[in-house]
């Protein structure tokens, strides 16, 4: 528990920018012939056999060097970060406000939830085919991904699990305060 809170405390005061290849896309690294790798590919070769990754047939790990700043030279990178730097629970929240508008209600201060047919509150589900994890054979199979203020909540079960957390304990409190208060916004 404590490391998924770490990576959640993590994220939410960093997110290094990643270099993106032409019209913003994706730069992909692996099962590329090196003299046609972007500048900004290193990809991690997996040894054959990998106790863990042959499981998965993997031979290669993507790995994308950090976008340069602005103005920045040839050289080690000055760093940019996409969120600040501050624990302001942007993780909950958006970074933005168009993300933050995104996830509320409009309606006694709450976020937007999923309800399941069983009545159990769940995180927005994301319909970004950008965001990562929206692939089509696992929305075939009932899997999608959630929407939070952060695009890493869905890395893994632990973290998406944090995230859906204080959502709901979000939503508690505001059902509180609006039971206490029914004359605010």
């Amino acid at each position: 528990m404590l490391a998924v809170w770490g990576q959640f405390m993590d994220h939410d005061v960093t997110a290094t920018a990643l270099t993106k290849g032409n019209n913003g896309s994706t730069i992909t690294c692996c099962g590329v012939q090196k003299d046609q790798q972007h500048p900004a590919c290193y990809p991690v070769e997996l040894k054959s056999g990998d106790d863990y990754y042959h499981k998965y047939n993997m031979t290669c790990m993507e790995f994308i060097r950090s976008s340069p700043a602005p103005s920045c030279t040839l050289g080690p990178r000055e760093q940019l970060n996409q969120v600040s730097s501050y624990l302001d629970a942007s993780v909950v929240y958006g970074n933005t406000e168009e993300l933050a508008n995104r996830l509320r209600t409009f309606q006694k201060g709450e976020l937007k939830m999923f309800i399941t047919p069983d009545g159990r509150e769940l995180l927005p589900v994301s319909t970004d085919p950008l965001d990562g994890c929206n692939e089509k054979q696992q929305n075939a199979q009932g899997r999608y991904c959630f929407m939070s203020g952060d695009a890493r909540a869905n890395e893994n079960t632990h973290l998406t699990s944090m995230h859906l957390l204080l959502a709901r304990q979000h939503n508690t409190l505001a059902r509180q305060l609006a039971t206490l208060n029914p004359d605010w916004d």
